[in-house]
């Protein structure tokens, strides 16, 4: 129990109250999940354990991993904030883990936001991302960057990383109206402004991918990369822009 209670007729009360505030939260959690639908594939194939597992599988679960999670997401809470500002934080906590290359506690942290936002599509962003990085299938990898941007809420910057996900995976007529998107919600985006050049060029749609390298000439670095090193891309959309003649202004 959290403080000490006098009494043990108090404490065995307090006791029942947590547990049965416990089950009815997982029970609206757990129909939440079953309601959005999600087919069996997104949730991994057999090498994830049920934690790893996107929106925990939709499994019911006990013991100390549930019992540390909620005592760690009260905590939080207990600073007075609303649930969608302890999802945001737990979506940062959960980028942050994959920054670290540490994809297994970053599910635990989307996961757990998602409880606190289901309709968010930065839960699903960082999902999307953490599947790649545990080397799940494609299709797993594709639903969860699709759930991430078809919902309203979340940053722009889900639309440029589906967009970079399905350029490497050569999908360019699929990006190309993705990456449309993410400059109409963040025209300074620089790398959608790169991976929208690029598809423009494969798709031979040179014209676009010459007034795309344009506007990347004229784009200032993201913020925290290096200038040095975004002086080299640029260099090399340059060398591009000559290899395709392109007109200069």
């Amino acid at each position: 129990m959290r403080g000490v209670i006098a009494g043990f007729v108090l404490a065995s009360v307090a006791v029942l109250s947590l547990g049965a505030a416990a089950v009815a939260e997982e029970s609206s959690w757990r129909e939440t999940c079953l309601a959005q639908e999600h087919p069996e594939f997104a949730f991994g194939d057999a090498r994830l354990p049920g934690d790893a597992r996107p929106l925990f599988g939709c499994a019911e679960r006990s013991g100390a991993r549930e019992d540390a999670d909620a005592q760690f997401v009260e905590k939080l809470q207990r600073k007075g904030s609303s649930d969608l500002d302890t999802a945001r934080e737990l979506i940062r906590l959960g980028w942050k883990w994959i920054g670290l290359r540490q994809p297994g506690s970053a599910i635990n942290r989307f996961n757990l936001a998602w409880r606190l936002a289901p309709e968010d599509g930065d839960v699903f962003h960082g999902i999307a991302v953490t599947m790649a990085e545990l080397g799940q299938p494609a299709e797993v990898i594709d639903y969860w960057f699709a759930q991430a941007v078809s919902k309203p809420q979340g940053r722009p910057g889900r639309f440029a990383d589906y967009g970079r996900y399905m350029v490497a995976g050569r999908r360019h007529a699929e990006a190309r109206p993705v990456l449309i998107r993410a400059l109409e919600l963040e025209p300074d985006n620089a790398w959608a402004m790169m991976y929208l050049a690029d598809v423009h060029f494969w798709l031979e749609e040179r014209r676009e991918g010459c007034a795309m390298i344009l506007r990347i000439l004229d784009t200032s670095p993201p913020q925290g990369f290096p200038q040095a090193d975004f002086d080299k891309l640029l260099e090399h959309w340059r060398n591009r822009a000559a290899v395709s003649q392109c007109p200069t202004g």
